[in-house]
């Protein structure tokens, strides 16, 4: 997540902690929306975009 402008290490680190909670508790992340918000953290729109269309 941090090689994405915007996504520093404190947000980064967030999301993976936030997505592994979710798991462990069985709650699925709907979302990259979703996630953002369980995160508690703001989602660049450039961010966004990334993420729909994900290279590789």
């Amino acid at each position: 997540f941090n090689s994405i402008p915007g996504i520093g290490n404190k947000t980064a680190w967030a999301l993976v902690s936030t997505r592994a909670k979710s798991l462990s508790k069985d709650r699925p992340i709907r979302s990259t929306e979703h996630l953002f918000s369980e995160a508690e953290a703001h989602l660049p729109d450039h961010a966004r975009e990334i993420l729909k269309h994900p290279t590789g």
